[in-house]
């Protein structure tokens, strides 16, 4: 589904992973199969039913994937079933995850079922020496089937390691990470006793669990039994082993496992739903319905070709007002590196002129107010490493450009409000000091109050839920007119910036939904019946504010799903082997993206101090002036007062200068009384509306904490070039080393952009 502007919603991609025990007796393996394509085929059939049902979900294009780590047991199991005839025809594909290279998975899978087999009393549950062979053969031939396949062959263990276990065992960890981030619905086959080890099927259930992933619980020792692990606020951080064994100690009567698949499933087709609700319905259509960020092309110089087209907008207001402060003597300049000191570069400007000559790709007429913001996260498209997140990219930035222009829209309203202000009482005083004119000057007044409020009135909130609900009217045409820019700018830079991280993560397989937290929900679903339910009105209206939809973390999160496996493009082979020499490119990408990121925050920090620091010195400078001349007509109207105690030895009188400077003094101090105070409380408006001194400091911790992410990821790239293509061996394993730092980058990409919606969120316009 696309809009008339060229956005287009993502494909709707809904994926099951597989866990669960490897020494499963081949007897059982034909009914848990047949469960496991039922559970697949189930989830279809509720996926297709409420996908017809959704105007918004209905034309988008449907895949479904299976992930599964092909080990022995429960993995093969669901690979087959997932290779079905019937699930083929549905479009379920499979993708291998893969904790080492094919030989080796084999290797351990073989030490694995020897050890349970060795610890077994009973005879009758072992795996005879035919089966476990049979599993074993399985692997090559499963991985083969696999539409993508990833294997980790960075590290190859060796019994002669001392850490040998211990690194095994984190990798099998990271393997049920992988599955649980992929993932929308999470099929166990499993007993429901504690894990062996680290990363057994109990902490890959718990992990789900806490990610907000239902899970589709068969326990092998009754196979004819589906039940559902369903996530709740309560219980969602409880060991899995645990709630399983408080499930049985209460007879089986627990409200935390549901007698059936149908709950699980139906919970995990809700959560990728992008029209789970009319009002989130409402607020994706007006996401897709909005202007496009329109293609500009730069003036070329003589002998040059048209420049390459790029968005931009026309609200240069703000950007303008940014420019003039910094450009105002003495000129703000960058701190330098000590890369350029040394290499005796001269100091940039901390802020050029942004307006350029341009003109857009339909119109014939150059125009210079205009910002162009070309689109960029770090690293160029087709980077080695990189290909499977262009999906992200494509999304990201259609948002990050419309995140701009309302960035650009949102600033330029609030410093023109601001501006307006001591505009509207220099005609209020003009009005008084030259009475002739006085009928001009109050229409001056009145035209410029009447501008604030048209741009105060065109950029408030609209609640665009509450819109629709409005009958066609009066009402309805005046509240469309508010444009809603503040909260259209949160969300679309919600949306873009989701995504920097996300492509990280993506070139490692570890791309995915993450959970949304929507307590204002689930308070409401705590309100008694007949209490409306589709917003966080209670929260909300408790707390003073108009009530909104969440729609931007469900959108952000269909994007996210998006990309396959890592692979290297379309046409490729299907199977990508993350070598030390693959690590080292990833690395490398993402110390670009790093860097990228860590630039703009050195940048923006300086920039904003500068401001902030200029702002609140403008401020004082006109609070002095008004100062001077009230002290100064002060002084000259005490001199000229009649009487012995006012007379100075000096002569004053009209024909004096005294007198001259004392008349002359007189309207500007006036003036300048009223006029100046009110332009350095203006100042301090935009001050305190941008609150630059935060988001200065902010920016300033987020690119240290940039920089030291950095060099990580310059070191992983250098270990990972000692290995070269091999597998490395008597290392630490490479993979987790990258993994923990991309999470790492997340962690701190994402606390700056909650820290900043936190700060905006507040900061919605005024009209003073």
């Amino acid at each position: 589904m696309a809009s008339a502007t060229g956005i287009a919603l993502p494909p709707l991609v809904f994926t099951v992973a597989i866990t669960g025990q490897q020494d499963i007796p081949g007897a059982q393996h034909d009914k848990l199969t047949k469960l496991v394509t039922g559970v697949l085929g189930a989830a279809h059939r509720e996926l297709t039913a409420k996908q017809r049902k959704s105007a918004i979900d209905c034309n988008r294009p449907l895949r479904l994937r299976f992930v599964s780590a092909l080990a022995p047991g429960a993995d093969q199991i669901g690979a087959r079933a997932a290779l079905a005839d019937e699930r083929h025809k549905e479009g379920w594909q499979l993708d291998a995850l893969l904790p080492f290279a094919v030989p080796v998975c084999q290797q351990k899978a073989r030490e694995a079922l020897e050890k349970r087999n060795a610890e077994k009393d009973d005879e009758a549950l072992t795996l005879a020496p035919g089966e476990i062979d049979e599993a074993l053969a399985a692997i090559p031939d499963l991985a083969g089937r696999a539409h993508r396949r990833l294997e980790l062959a960075d590290w190859e263990p060796s019994k002669d390691d001392p850490e040998h276990s211990d690194w095994s065992d984190r990798r099998f960890a990271t393997i049920g990470q992988m599955l649980v981030r992929r993932c929308d619905l999470l099929i166990a086959i499993w007993d429901g006793l504690p894990p062996r080890g680290r990363g057994g099927t109990a902490d890959v259930i718990t992990e789900a669990r806490r990610s907000g992933v239902p899970v589709v619980w068969i326990d092998p020792k009754a196979p004819d039994e589906l039940h559902s692990l369903i996530p709740g606020r309560a219980s969602a951080s409880v060991p899995a082993s645990d709630l399983v064994i408080r499930w049985r100690a209460a007879g089986a009567k627990d409200p935390c496992v549901s007698p059936d698949a149908d709950q699980a499933i139906s919970r995990a087709v809700d959560q990728v739903l992008l029209g789970g609700n009319e009002g989130r319905m409402i607020c994706i259509k007006r996401y897709l319905d909005e202007e496009p960020t329109w293609k500009w092309t730069t003036k070329a110089e003589p002998g040059e070709s048209s420049g390459e087209q790029v968005p931009g907008d026309t609200f240069w207001f703000y950007p303008f007002m940014l420019y003039l402060f910094l450009r105002l003597p003495p000129r703000a300049k960058r701190v330098q590196s000590s890369a350029e000191i040394a290499a005796g570069e001269p100091a940039k400007p901390l802020r050029s002129w942004p307006l350029k000559p341009v003109r857009r790709a339909d119109k014939r007429f150059w125009w210079r107010k205009v910002l162009l913001y070309p689109f960029g996260f770090g690293v160029e498209r087709g980077e080695a490493g990189t290909a499977n997140a262009a999906p992200l990219l494509d999304h990201a930035e259609r948002a990050d450009a419309l995140a701009t222009r309302f960035s650009n829209q949102y600033r330029s309203a609030y410093v023109k409000i601001f501006a307006l202000a001591p505009l509207a009482v220099t005609w209020a005083v003009l009005s008084l000091l030259l009475p002739a004119f006085k009928p001009f000057f109050v229409i001056c007044e009145l035209f410029t109050v009447g501008w604030a409020a048209q741009i105060y009135l065109r950029s408030r909130d609209r609640d665009p839920v509450e819109l629709h609900k409005l009958p066609d009217g009066w009402r309805k045409r005046y509240r469309a007119l508010s444009l809603d820019t503040h909260q259209r700018w949160l969300d679309a830079r919600l949306i873009a910036e989701s995504q920097r991280s996300g492509q990280l993560l993506a070139w490692v397989g570890f791309s995915g939904r993450r959970p949304i937290e929507e307590q204002a929900k689930a308070e409401d679903a705590e309100q008694p019946e007949g209490h409306p339910k589709d917003h966080a009105g209670h929260h909300a209206k408790a707390h003073g504010h108009a009530p909104r939809t969440v729609w931007a973390p469900h959108f952000a999160n269909a994007i996210a799903a998006l990309p396959e496996l890592p692979h290297d493009g379309e046409g490729v082979t299907p199977v990508t082997r993350m070598t030390p020499e693959r690590i080292a490119q990833v690395a490398a990408a993402a110390g670009a993206v790093i860097e990228h990121q860590r630039g703009y925050h050195d940048l923006n920090h300086q920039r904003l101090e500068q401001l902030n620091h200029r702002l609140d010195t403008f401020s004082l400078v006109m609070i002095g002036i008004a100062f001077v001349f009230s002290a100064a007509f002060l002084l000259f109207w005490l001199i000229n007062l009649p009487g012995p105690l006012y007379r100075l030895p000096m002569p004053a009188g009209k024909g004096s200068w005294q007198y001259a400077l004392y008349s002359t003094l007189k309207p500007m101090a006036a003036f300048g009384g009223a006029v100046l105070p009110a332009v350095a409380a203006a100042a301090a408006g935009i001050r305190f509306q941008g609150d630059f001194g935060r988001f200065a400091m902010r920016s300033k911790d987020t690119a240290e904490r940039l920089t030291v992410l950095a060099e990580r990821a310059e070191r992983i790239a250098t270990d990972a070039g000692v290995c070269g293509a091999g597998a490395c061996a008597g290392r630490p394993p490479l993979f987790e080393q990258l993994l923990d730092l991309l999470l790492d980058t997340q962690a701190v990409l994402d606390e700056d952009l909650a820290d900043w919606r936190f700060a905006y969120a507040a900061r919605p316009i005024t009209l003073g």
